[in-house]
């Protein structure tokens, strides 16, 4: 027996030109705009739109579950970032970017000189120490 078809609703974002029309037992094809009556559909053409209408109710759980994950990950970030709060002062950010960058280039140092200490103890080069504890050359 052939498969019962019914016209959806377009779906948000999904223009209506895409859906196959229903009415009185035919089939419009959205392509070809071709009719074809329902009884004249082979049990291959029925599985598939089974198929086809299984994969659109997965595909539209999908959308949901990603609709509301973007939902709460804008949420999240509204709460995290008040669109009231005035943009940060650009001699600020310069400020403390070079006051970190200091400290980075003091720490840096520190750990050369007591890779130094460990490779004139071992009696090898620096860069064999390095190597021992995974520090690449650009490191």
């Amino acid at each position: 027996m052939p498969a019962q078809l019914q016209s959806n609703p377009p779906k948000k974002g999904r223009p209506s030109s895409e859906l196959a029309a229903v009415s009185n037992g035919i089939i419009t094809s959205p392509q070809s705009n071709t009719p074809m009556p329902v009884a004249e559909l082979t049990p291959q053409q029925e599985r598939k739109i089974r198929s086809l209408e299984a994969s659109i109710s997965r595909l539209q759980c999908q959308i949901t579950q990603t609709e509301k994950l973007l939902s709460e990950a804008q949420e999240k970030y509204k709460a995290t970032h008040p669109a009231n709060d005035p943009p940060p002062d650009p001699a600020f950010i310069v400020k403390r970017h070079i006051r970190l960058l200091h400290e980075y280039n003091e720490i840096k140092d520190i750990g050369q000189g007591l890779l130094g200490l460990i490779a004139e103890g071992r009696g090898v080069r620096c860069v064999d120490v390095q190597r021992e504890y995974g520090i690449g050359g650009n490191d």
